[in-house]
C-alpha cells in the first residue's frame, strides 16, 4: 500500500514510464533507468488500472487504455526533457535541478550526464524517503543526488537549494514537470521568481503547462486527493516568464508533440495508439 504522505500521481507517473520501457520495442525515449520501479509497486498499479478500465471506455484492451488515456503527457514530457537535459549538459551546464521530481529518474543512471553536472532533487520529505529507497531497492547505479525537501507552494526554494550545496553563479537547468496544473497562479508566479534569481545567464527552465484539461484525469486527479487547480494561457506564460528574465527558446504545442513523439510509434502500434490528455504545451526557456 501507499504511505499516507506518498503521491499516488508520482506512483502512476512512473509505473507510466516503467511500462514504456517494458512492453514496447520502438521506444518515444531511451532511458533505462526509468524502468527500475520495483515490481511489487508495477504490478499493484496495473491491476488498478484494469479494475478501472471501464470509467475511461468499456471492454478496452488495457494497452490502448493506458496509451489513449493516462501515458501520452507524461511519455512526451519525458522525451522532451531527456532530450533538452542532453542538450544543457553538452553546452556546459554544471547543476540539474528537477523540481517536484516525484519518482522521476530521467537522466540519473550513472553514465547518462557529464561527470561534472551536480543533482538535485526538489520535493516533499516522504516523497523523497520513498524514492531513496526505490533506488536502494533496485540497486540502480546512479550519480550522487542532493535531496532537498522542500513544498513549493510554500517553502524558501532558495535558502533550501543554496544550503545542500547550489551555486546560482554556475549555468543550471531547471526541470518542472507535471505541477504547474496543481499550482495557483500566485504560487507558480512565486516558483519562477525563485528560479529567476538562482539562475545565472544561461540558465535553462524546461516545463509543461496545460491550456485545457481532461475531464477524466482531472476526475482521477481529485480521486487521489491531488486536485488539479489551473489551466493557463500562453499569453500569461510569455509574460510571467518575460517578468522573471527568461526568454523563450523552443515551445511544443499539441500538434508539435504529436508529430515529433508520436507519430512514428502509432505508425508501429496502431492498435495502442497514444494520445496525449488536454492540450499540452512544453517549453524551454533560457535566463537572459
Amino acid at each position: 500500500m501507499f504511505l499516507e504522505n506518498e503521491s499516488k500521481t508520482a506512483y502512476m507517473c512512473a509505473f507510466l514510464k516503467a511500462h514504456h520501457m517494458r512492453t514496447n520495442l520502438f521506444k518515444i525515449y531511451d532511458d533505462r533507468l526509468c524502468e527500475k520501479l520495483p515490481f511489487d509497486k508495477y504490478d499493484m498499479i496495473k491491476g488498478s488500472i484494469e479494475q478501472g478500465a471501464d470509467f475511461f471506455e468499456k471492454e478496452a484492451r488495457i494497452e490502448a487504455v493506458i496509451n489513449s488515456y493516462l501515458a501520452g503527457n507524461v511519455i512526451a514530457r519525458t522525451a522532451f526533457n531527456l532530450n533538452r537535459l542532453n542538450n544543457a549538459a553538452f553546452l556546459n551546464t554544471r547543476q540539474y535541478v528537477n523540481l517536484a521530481s516525484g519518482l522521476d529518474v530521467t537522466g540519473y543512471e550513472k553514465g547518462a550526464l557529464c561527470r561534472s553536472v551536480k543533482i538535485f532533487d526538489v520535493d516533499r520529505y516522504q516523497m523523497l524517503c520513498a524514492k531513496k529507497e526505490m533506488l536502494e531497492k533496485t540497486q540502480a547505479s546512479t550519480y550522487p543526488i542532493a535531496y532537498i525537501p522542500c513544498d513549493l507552494s510554500c517553502d524558501n526554494l532558495a535558502v533550501s537549494l543554496i544550503v545542500k550545496g547550489f551555486c546560482s553563479g554556475e549555468k543550471s537547468y531547471f526541470a518542472m514537470f507535471g505541477i504547474t496544473q496543481y499550482l495557483s497562479h500566485d504560487e507558480f508566479e512565486s516558483l519562477l521568481h525563485s528560479v529567476s534569481l538562482l539562475s545565472c545567464k544561461g540558465t535553462a527552465l524546461a516545463f509543461d503547462y496545460q491550456s485545457t484539461q481532461d475531464k477524466k484525469i482531472n476526475a482521477l486527479a481529485n480521486g487521489a486527493g491531488e486536485t488539479m487547480e489551473n489551466i493557463y494561457g500562453d499569453e500569461y506564460v510569455f509574460e510571467t516568464l518575460r517578468k522573471n528574465g527568461f526568454r523563450i527558446y523552443e515551445l511544443m504545442n499539441s500538434n508539435d508533440i504529436e508529430q515529433t513523439y508520436f507519430e512514428r510509434y502509432n505508425q508501429i502500434y496502431p492498435e495502442k495508439e497514444m494520445k496525449l490528455q488536454g492540450n499540452l504545451n512544453l517549453v524551454l526557456a533560457v535566463k537572459s
